[in-house]
């Protein structure tokens, strides 16, 4: 063989499809398959998604049954344990909170005293409990006008500034209106 008949003549069709027509209707079916692929795997994270927030919405709305039940006892402090809180303002109504984040579903329902009821789904960690364990050691250090308890350094704390604000309150409304601005919405139960 002569050196002119081994180098690649490129006049000519060389792609591998031209070579090889049946190749085209098999890049065809694979893009055609990789596209349906694509599509399917959409499709099952939206089904899945779907899914998910259902089980989510059944899970907060056991959550809120399991709530109210509690929060209509005649001992609203108990019913608030471990992680809530009871507000009383000035005027002698109160408001109890109940607070739970288990399984990434932080979970708050209210009731005050006029009756009403409050949900919210914002995460509130340990801010009520907090709350909740400085009242008495507060109440004391007031009361005795202790020098060393600060009450702006309590105050800037957490939510504490506004639990306060919710406790200074001087009607039910008012207390309701900055219950609201923690994110708590109204339902009937």
């Amino acid at each position: 063989m002569d050196a002119e008949s081994q180098i690649p003549d490129y006049g000519r069709a060389t792609t591998l499809t031209a070579r090889h027509p049946r190749l085209i209707k098999a890049f065809q079916y694979l893009g055609a398959a990789i596209v349906f692929g694509a599509l399917a795997l959409v499709a099952a994270k939206f089904g899945y998604n779907i899914w998910q927030r259902a089980q989510v919405m059944k899970a907060r709305h056991a959550n809120r049954e399991a709530f109210v039940n509690v929060l209509q006892t005649a001992d609203i402090d108990a019913a608030t344990d471990p992680d809530g809180v009871v507000l009383r303002l000035t005027n002698g109504s109160w408001i109890a909170i109940r607070y739970v984040a288990g399984n990434n579903l932080p979970q708050a329902v209210a009731r005050d005293s006029g009756g009403n009821w409050f949900e919210s789904d914002r995460s509130f960690g340990y801010a009520l409990a907090s709350y909740r364990l400085w009242q008495e050691p507060r109440a004391k250090a007031k009361a005795t006008n202790d020098p060393i308890w600060s009450e702006e350094g309590f105050l800037s704390v957490g939510l504490n500034r506004q639990l306060d604000a919710i406790e200074q309150s001087t009607d039910l409304g008012q207390a309701r209106q900055k219950l609201r601005e923690l994110g708590f919405v109204e339902f009937k139960p």
